[in-house]
């Protein structure tokens, strides 16, 4: 067992979370204009801020150093992906009404399986996308919204990291990083 000396992070290490799985953008402008995207659009309509990410599996209960040890070993040596977003999507359901809609991608395809078997086996339908906003807004307001985004469209986006959250609590500003995992660039597998 890992030691921790805030013993509040160690006991939620060892009980059951709500886990969740995002991939995480790189470093840099465009990730940086996402974020100020999303940061903007939840001010706006009092919203939550979250980071930007794509979810790799649904959510799942573990004990978090299980899980964080379960993706460290799944995603060791899988390199950067770059993931094409087509266009913008909505819907009316609250972690869906707004959202960049992934194009399709054999690489990450092949991620999400590895990620999903791993920590949430079982039927999942993989959508790829990229929220922008979590919000109850009416589907009449999305068009305004969607007008305002200002990114273009096809964006390519580097995803470099594969990170574990925790949903201790439904409110989305309780959530918490549990741990990263990069993604190995070609040179970096070759230095080892």
């Amino acid at each position: 067992m890992r030691f921790h000396s805030d013993p509040r992070r160690a006991y939620r290490s060892l009980v059951m979370a709500s886990l969740m799985t995002w991939l995480m953008p790189a470093a840099g402008p465009v990730r940086d204009h996402l974020l100020a995207t999303i940061d903007r659009i939840a001010a706006d309509h009092s919203a939550p801020r979250f980071q930007p990410h794509l979810t790799l599996a649904p959510t799942f209960d573990s004990a978090a150093d299980v899980a964080a040890q379960a993706l460290a070993s799944q995603v060791a040596g899988i390199p950067p992906i770059d993931v094409a977003f087509n266009g913008i999507g909505h819907e009316q359901a609250y972690f869906r009404a707004l959202y960049l809609l992934a194009g399709h991608s054999a690489q990450l395809t092949t991620l999400q399986e590895v990620v999903q078997r791993a920590l949430a086996p079982g039927p999942w339908s993989f959508m790829p996308h990229l929220s922008l906003l979590y919000s109850d807004i009416p589907e009449a307001a999305k068009q305004a919204v969607i007008d305002s985004i200002g990114i273009p469209s096809p964006l390519t986006v580097r995803f470099d990291g594969v990170e574990l959250w925790a949903r201790d609590d439904p409110d989305v500003r309780a959530w918490y990083r549990v741990t990263r995992v990069a993604l190995a660039s070609h040179s970096q597998q070759q230095a080892r």
